[in-house]
């Protein structure tokens, strides 16, 4: 690729800080000190694992919590324990879910030992849904699939206690199949007043992109108002609006990606790279733009090595390719989009490895901006080894401009940017635009 036109976009770094392995866990963001900065949480790919809270204001480790396995899992904020900081709620290979005070770090609760008889399976991300047992305390839902055994993989969506970790109702996935990502669910919202969307199936296993309706008591089972079988959804599936109609937008293991109508599951298109493989959601611009951006890497199974990835815009109407892109790298993030130089226009963000996965010790990565408009590179950054994590998009020091906050194998970096924002708002991250 050329020479990029706006090195200016990553030429005020924050901090940097060192912790090992946290190149899976994608960042998120909440006031953890009560200074009115927001401080980020990560977690690690080692054994043990550790999960991280780091100081949005400098950088400065806040702690570093102890868990067994590899927390690959995106945190979600509540306030367990009603000392009104949020606490961290997260899981990964453990088999279990934990929330860890939000001031120490110390473990408030452990799904498992609330539940002693949940299956040795791993959690996935968390989302807060609101109090659905009335005791004042936010619970949430948490998927739980997978296993190191080989066997077919079950795949669970828990409704837990948000106070203590205990299991309020649990209901298998529509298709029985593995699931890997969080639902679509919108916080803030009762969740017996939307649909709630999910991916299912693996490299392997077939799944399905599919709407459940909870229920207004928890005795009440989800029923499914639609499903549409594929192969494996790695990915979430996220929503839009493409004219008046509300879609439901996800990408397939095998590359496929769907637009399925919300309402109905009618699929209005369908758009598939063949001999490639996803595991990253679709990105929707912030308004009406007649296009979707994907991505995809060459490739059967993950990760795949040494292959470069490639970006390919949609266009909505006709499900149709308007322009690809290759990337020199394996770009394992979600793309994100987010106007990065301040002039009026959405920009995309990826992050390409150059011969990811290939045995070498000198891997080198960048965050790549392009321009939407034709592709073209605006600005890069360089980092060393490898990244899967979502890079987050936040104003964490209330002056009303954004931060960058990037993990990757050897840490974390935040920069400075100087597009505007609201303020305290996260524009973009694992759980994608708001």
């Amino acid at each position: 690729m050329s020479v990029p036109k706006e090195p200016g976009i990553f030429s005020a770094p924050c901090w940097t800080t060192k912790v090992d392995g946290a190149w899976a866990s994608s960042p998120t963001v909440s006031d953890l000190t009560g200074d009115g900065v927001l401080d980020i949480v990560v977690g690690t790919i080692n054994s043990p694992a550790f999960v991280v809270a780091v100081d949005g204001a400098n950088g400065v480790i806040l702690w570093q919590s102890e868990v067994p396995r590899d927390v690959y899992t995106s945190a979600a904020f509540i306030d367990a324990n009603g000392d009104s900081t949020p606490d961290v709620v997260m899981g990964g290979r453990s088999n279990d879910l934990f929330a860890f005070d939000g001031r120490t770090g110390s473990i408030l609760w452990s799904a498992r030992r609330a539940n002693p008889s949940l299956p040795e399976l791993w959690f996935g991300s968390a989302t807060p849904v609101g109090d659905l047992n009335g005791d004042g305390t936010i619970d949430i839902l948490a998927p739980q699939s997978g296993e190191d055994t080989g066997n077919l993989r079950a795949g669970y969506l828990h409704l837990l206690s948000g106070a203590d970790g205990t299991v309020l109702r649990t209901d298998t996935t529509p298709d029985a199949k593995e699931i890997y990502s969080p639902p679509f669910v919108l916080e803030g919202v009762p969740l017996s007043n939307q649909d709630v969307y999910l991916g299912t199936g693996g490299e392997s296993v077939q799944g399905a992109v599919s709407a459940l309706r909870y229920g207004p008591t928890l005795s009440d089972a989800p029923r499914l108002a639609w499903s549409v079988p594929t192969d494996g959804v790695v990915a979430p599936p996220v929503t839009a609006v493409f004219g008046m109609r509300k879609v439901v937008l996800a990408t397939t293991w095998g590359a496929e990606t769907l637009a399925i109508d919300a309402e109905s599951g009618t699929v209005l298109w369908r758009n598939h790279r063949r001999g490639h493989v996803s595991a990253a959601p679709v990105a929707v611009p912030a308004s009406e733009k007649g296009w979707v951006v994907v991505t995809s890497s060459a490739g059967e199974t993950f990760p795949p090595v040494g292959e470069d990835s490639v970006v390919r815009w949609i266009d909505t109407s006709s499900g149709s390719t308007i322009r690809e892109r290759d990337l020199d790298g394996l770009s394992a993030t979600d793309p994100i989009l987010f106007d990065f130089d301040d002039d009026g226009r959405q920009d995309l963000l990826v992050a390409p490895v150059h011969e990811a996965f290939a045995g070498r010790s000198d891997e080198k990565g960048e965050l790549l901006i392009l321009d939407t408009e034709d592709g073209d590179p605006l600005a890069s950054a360089g980092f060393a080894r490898f990244a899967a994590s979502t890079p987050l998009i936040a104003d964490l020091d209330d002056d009303g401009l954004a931060e960058l906050v990037h993990t990757s194998q050897t840490g974390i970096r935040c920069y400075r940017l100087t597009t505007a924002i609201e303020v305290n708002r996260v524009a973009a991250g694992y759980r994608h635009t708001r």
